[in-house]
């Protein structure tokens, strides 16, 4: 119900300051997710981020909330509590700032992400990292990293982020390959099928529907093996046709 309402607006002759609300309720909750109770802390970081999704994609923050809720969530990256670290994950994802040249260099944010996908040690929280963390070239190798976490929805969550923010093109071809043949050959089926829809969406949306362009793609002549993995995935989901 909180974020319902924070991601509505009232209408311009209700004579509220709807923004101005949403800003409070926001800055209240950044403000409790400091609190000395676990669970509060817990509740309000899990509430905040779960307001700023509702928000329109083209919702601004103004520049007062937005360094309240970056330095406090940056400092929530190292609580003890592990819903707390992955809550503040979540919210730091609108804070992204990709630069001038859209890749992010510089960016406070991705950067934490990074370190969380090098060194963090509970499950919840880099599945948080890999969902959140913005594709480009600085981070593209920690997420292919991930595709060897021990936890399986790390791993799944990899493959859905590459098949839902990463183009077929953005991968260096040398990891194609590799990339989708691990991702067949896991051992937990959640991670095979998840592999196999970044198959099909390389397919569709990078090869225009043109299975000889995928194999190009993933380097036929050097990769046989994978190519033939792929290609059972593909007749597997039906999208092989005479």
């Amino acid at each position: 119900m909180v974020a319902a309402f924070a991601g509505s607006r009232p209408p311009a002759d209700a004579g509220v300051d709807g923004d101005g609300v949403v800003e409070a309720l926001l800055a209240h909750l950044a403000s409790a997710a400091a609190a000395a109770d676990r669970g509060v802390r817990a509740r309000a970081a899990a509430t905040l981020a779960a307001c700023l999704n509702a928000q329109p994609a083209d919702a601004e923050l103004s520049e007062a909330l937005a360094d309240k809720l970056a330095a406090g969530m940056a400092a929530r990256l190292t609580d003890r509590a592990p819903a707390v670290r992955a809550a503040a994950a979540a919210v730091l994802a609108r804070l992204a700032d990709p630069g001038e040249a859209g890749d992010y260099a510089g960016d406070p944010v991705t950067a934490a992400y990074l370190k969380l996908l090098r060194t963090e040690r509970h499950k919840d929280v880099r599945r948080a990292a890999v969902a959140c963390v913005p594709p480009c070239s600085a981070s593209l190798p920690a997420l292919l990293a991930r595709t060897r976490d021990v936890d399986v929805g790390v791993r799944r969550a990899v493959y859905v982020v590459l098949a839902d923010k990463v183009p077929l093109g953005a991968l260096p071809c040398a990891a194609r390959a590799a990339l989708a043949a691990r991702g067949l050959r896991d051992r937990a089926p959640a991670v095979a099928a998840a592999a196999a829809a970044l198959l099909v969406r390389w397919l569709d949306a990078g090869c225009g529907g043109d299975v000889g362009a995928l194999l190009a793609a993933l380097d036929v002549e050097s990769h046989a093996d994978e190519a033939e993995a792929a290609l059972r995935a593909l007749h597997a989901a039906r999208r092989l046709h005479p």
